[in-house]
């Protein structure tokens, strides 16, 4: 299964040029105050990729947080920072503290939450955005971790998107 993974757009989606895969996952933060969300909706929809699946970030207008499990092909991808178990693939928007979570003025802005979550269910990926100065990836004995925010703190798009072949 070949997933590509992008995050923080912030309305530039337009400009992406998004790898091909089975399933496309966008972190969050896809538009910002001044930005039509129907035009991203518009966008992901067209996307050729057969599953599509997208995170609220703190710049979206989004419902309240709540769990949301996807299984494709025997993979369970959840969205969210409160999970329970069996998690292969984890989506949040913020990052774990400590793990590309360093912003430019050298501070790790990362979540206690998710970085406890993600110890205790060890998922196989976990993939976020939120501070674009992480941009990259980091393997652990238990996880990959992505930081794929396509944008950098300037809001200029100078990242690609993250593709991974995953096999269960």
């Amino acid at each position: 299964m070949r997933i590509v993974f992008i995050s923080d757009t912030h309305g530039y989606h337009n400009l992406v040029t998004v790898p091909d895969g089975d399933v496309l996952v966008h972190c969050g933060d896809y538009t910002d105050p001044n930005f039509n969300e129907e035009n991203f909706k518009i966008w992901f929809k067209r996307q050729p990729h057969k599953h599509k699946i997208c995170a609220e970030g703190n710049h979206d207008k989004f419902n309240p947080i709540r769990e949301r499990k996807i299984i494709i092909d025997g993979v369970m991808f959840c969205v969210s920072p409160f999970v329970s178990k069996n998690v292969d693939v984890l989506i949040t928007h913020y990052p774990p503290f400590g793990i590309l979570d360093k912003s430019f003025r050298n501070e790790l802005c990362g979540s206690m939450k998710i970085k406890k979550l993600v110890d205790d269910i060890k998922p196989k990926i976990h993939a976020f955005g939120h501070i674009h100065e992480g941009y990259g990836i980091k393997n652990t004995k238990d996880t990959k971790f992505i930081n794929c925010s396509l944008l950098d703190r300037d809001n200029g798009l100078v990242n690609e998107p993250i593709v991974v072949d995953y096999l269960k």
